[in-house]
């Protein structure tokens, strides 16, 4: 905790200084530019002092959340204590006194405790009070709302706020309520919003604008935006800067939701807008909560709203500001740091274990990227590892090196191989996650063509699809490992949610009996059986052998005429023989005599019930398949001296064809 509490006070410290100047600047800044700019800039800094990180504090927050992944944290402390200083950082010191142990019964207990773990206690206490206050008096506001207030059944304010509804594009239903010991009218709720009135006579014009200011709150979440206010001012109460920044904040709020609800409207109209709000806005408010949209910050801060309504000078746009307080911000978070002075005796330091201590033998090791095939053997990766990684990496290579020709790959390598997770008990296994990242060389780095998650270096190494992606999952007994499963998996990491239920979801599959699919092949009179996979693809089924096909790039086949594309639904190559393909077509609204008689008028002839052509050294071949309005067709190619091979085996495969009605 105590690790946590330094990074807060680094955080609070780097944001303050921006809040600072911005608190400073605001009669600048609102005289020239929207009160949305500083209201975007105050989300940012709300969420930046929500998000404490920093190295060596994330390293901590890992070893504490993940305790049997602690290897790559410990990996980056090493090689932090290893690597020289580089650059200036401004570093708050923190004294000495505050990091001596403090022993706590000696004779009972060899528990030491430092004045810095006391005040990161002090400040927790603190921050769990300041939310519980503001928490409770939500919920007793809202518990007297619904005790006390009404549903509004008047005709004339359910139709403007339907209207209003419409105008601003707002589909959810809000509920209405009138409440005697409303000070203002106000939108509270964050799933559930209800829109409260004070029990009151309006007019049309008020009644107009109240409910559309209100509105717009709601359509922009501000009472989410004030909760995350709220939290933050929490997380850093002992801050007195963050305690204006929030109150500065809630005034801009207000000042940018005026300024949408007045958008294109006269001078006339915006003078009648701030006689509404001067009505409707109270000073002695009864009961308030900070978590509604419910606001009165006094006669200085409405002179100022009234100012920002009626101003008549155009504004600039504030983007520019935005973006300089973004980098400021991570500019400021750099260089201010926090440290603790190294006073403890050296007996009472606790030396780190080994690397293997940690990981039950098994522990993480990045691997060089310096260009090579394969990946080097090192001892501090298991061998299965290293095999399985490397079994994986090479047939992902010779996929994409067919797949993607056109990228030229000529070479690959496993760019990084890092144990991230052990899985204690999981279905009463022990599992050890390993993940890697794979990259392949391309010749041509200029005809790669970089989609998704994809990036290259200045060298050429490609990162075929989303870095550190893949997974290798090992069951663990004693010191065995036995692959469990291969995952690719670019949205969560492994120990999450989302990587747990995908590997829960794997696990049961390989639990079921399965029977494995197979297609018997007689080739010259001898029979062989191989293992099989159903296709299954929009409209039709059918079953490949396994580990010798790849879905191919049938555009860029110059042997295919251009008047077949359109009817070329998916194609395959065979690895080893890429002459070897087989494309289904799909002639829709053509009778099966009429596909016929095209195929024949193409060139080829029908020999043994099947449509057959020879063009130079290939014989192309066509099966067509019946359908209910359609004609389908399984064409494929093959070289003329494999004819009693290949030629046999396709005619197999076409065979299992079957129109289905999967994605028709």
């Amino acid at each position: 905790m105590t690790n946590w509490f330094l990074s807060i006070l680094t955080v609070s410290l780097s944001v303050s200084l921006i809040a600072a100047i911005l608190i400073l600047g605001t009669s600048f800044l609102h005289k020239r530019y929207a009160a949305k700019w500083k209201y975007w800039i105050w989300i940012f800094l709300a969420v930046r002092l929500l998000l404490p990180f920093s190295g060596e504090e994330i390293s901590a927050a890992i070893r504490t959340l993940l305790p049997k992944a602690q290897t790559a944290s410990l990996a980056t402390q090493s090689e932090r204590t290893a690597m020289p200083k580089q650059g200036a950082r401004v570093m708050v010191e923190i004294p000495a006194q505050m990091t001596t142990p403090i022993p706590v019964q000696p004779k009972e207990s060899k528990t030491q405790i430092t004045l810095l773990d006391l005040v990161a206690i002090i400040w927790l206490l603190g921050s769990l009070t300041f939310l519980a206050v503001h928490l409770v008096s939500y919920l007793q506001y809202k518990s007297h709302l619904k005790k006390y207030g009404t549903v509004i059944e008047d005709d004339q304010i359910l139709h403007q706020l339907q209207e209003l509804q419409q105008e601003l594009a707002i589909k959810h239903s809000v509920c209405t309520m009138e409440y005697s010991k409303a000070a203002s009218p106000m939108m509270i709720g964050f799933f559930h919003p209800v829109f409260v009135l004070p029990k009151e006579q309006y007019n049309a014009e008020e009644l107009y604008f109240i409910i559309k200011h209100e509105l717009v709150h709601l359509k922009r979440g501000d009472t989410c935006f004030k909760l995350l206010l709220v939290t933050a001012n929490a997380v850093h109460w002992f801050n007195p800067l963050i305690w204006l920044m929030q109150k500065e904040a809630v005034v801009d709020m207000e000042l940018s939701c005026d300024e949408r609800v007045t958008q294109g409207l006269d001078y006339a109209v915006r003078k009648a807008y701030t006689e509404t709000l001067l009505s409707t806005l109270h000073k002695q408010c009864q009961k308030r909560t900070a978590l509604s949209t419910q606001f009165y910050g006094g006669k200085q801060v409405m002179k100022k709203r009234f100012q920002n309504i009626l101003q008549k000078n155009a504004k600039k746009n504030g983007v520019c500001i935005l973006l300089c307080v973004i980098l400021l911000t991570i500019g400021f978070g750099t260089l201010i740091g926090c440290t603790a002075a190294d006073e403890t005796p050296s007996d009472m330091r606790k030396q780190p274990k080994m690397q293997e201590d940690l990981t039950n033998g098994i522990p993480v090791e990045m691997m060089s990227s310096e260009p090579k095939t394969g990946v080097t053997a090192d001892t501090d990766i298991p061998d299965i590892v290293r095999q399985e990684a490397e079994t994986w990496a090479n047939e992902e290579y010779e996929y994409y090196k067919r797949a993607s020709a056109g990228s030229n790959y000529s070479d690959w390598r496993i760019e990084s191989l890092v144990h991230c997770y052990t899985y204690e008990d999981f279905e009463g296994m022990t599992l050890q996650v390993y993940r890697m990242n794979i990259e392949f060389l391309s010749d041509t780095p200029e005809s790669v063509v970089l989609a998704g998650g994809m990036s290259m270096d200045e060298d050429g190494w490609t990162v075929p699809d989303y870095p550190n992606s893949r997974y290798l999952v090992f069951q663990q007994d004693k010191e065995a490992l036995t692959l469990l499963t291969r995952m690719l998996e670019n949205d969560c990491e492994a120990g999450d949610d989302t990587f747990t239920s995908d590997l829960k979801y794997r696990w049961e599959l390989q639990k079921q009996p399965q029977d494995t699919p197979t297609i018997t092949f007689t080739v010259e009179g001898e029979t062989e059986e191989v293992v099989a996979s159903l296709i299954e693809r929009n409209g039709y089924t059918f079953s490949l052998p396994d580990g010798g096909w790849y879905p191919a790039d049938f555009e860029g086949w110059a042997d295919v005429d251009k008047e077949w594309e359109q009817f070329i639904h998916d194609a395959w190559a065979e690895w080893d023989n890429e002459d070897v393909r087989i494309w289904i077509v799909r002639f829709e609204g053509m009778s099966y005599d009429d596909a016929e008689k095209r195929l024949l008028d193409s060139g080829y002839a029908l020999i043994n019930d099947r449509l057959l052509r020879q063009e130079g050294e290939l014989i192309y071949g066509v099966e067509l398949k019946r359908a209910e309005a359609d004609t389908w067709g399984v064409c494929y190619s093959f070289p003329v001296d494999a004819q009693e091979g290949w030629g046999a085996r396709l005619r197999v495969i076409a065979n299992t064809f079957a129109v289905s009605d999967i994605g028709t």
